[in-house]
């Protein structure tokens, strides 16, 4: 019986050969694997995010599809190895017609530009501890966090 680490190379190696996924607009709606894109989230240089809905486990997910390439493979698995109350947990990782993807934690709330005009001092403060813990813990794995 093969390790995790061959199963996850396994799927990789099979989600590596097949074609491309719709535009991000014909995303919405379709299934990938058992996620149900929902709603685009946000986009760069690291990756498209998408609000998801596991048909599984019947909640919500975050689900980032990820540049072509072995570095954004990494980006998987080094994610996964982290636990932080500042990190958001991976759940799944997996690939469907040549796109690699991630699904994880999704944190509900407004996004920092949303926040950012109307919060308190003492807010901002929490918020910037918060990411810097988050940060440190990276670092501490030899990871450096590039959104």
């Amino acid at each position: 019986m093969g390790t995790t680490s061959d199963s996850f190379d396994a799927v990789l190696r099979q989600v590596a050969h097949a074609p491309p996924l719709p535009t991000a607009d014909a995303r919405l709606g379709a299934f990938v694997g058992p996620y149900r894109i929902e709603e685009r989230l946000g986009a760069g240089g690291y990756g498209t995010v998408y609000r998801a809905r596991d048909a599984r486990l019947e909640r919500d997910v975050a689900l980032k599809f990820l540049p072509a390439g072995a570095a954004a493979l990494e980006e998987a698995r080094s994610a996964a190895r982290l636990a932080h109350p500042n990190v958001a947990r991976i759940y799944d990782v997996g690939g469907q017609d040549g796109e690699h993807f991630i699904a994880f934690e999704l944190v509900a709330g407004p996004t920092v530009r949303e926040w950012g005009p109307h919060a308190r001092p003492n807010e901002t403060l929490a918020l910037a501890r918060g990411l810097a813990a988050a940060l440190a813990h990276l670092h501490e794995q030899g990871l450096v966090h590039g959104d």
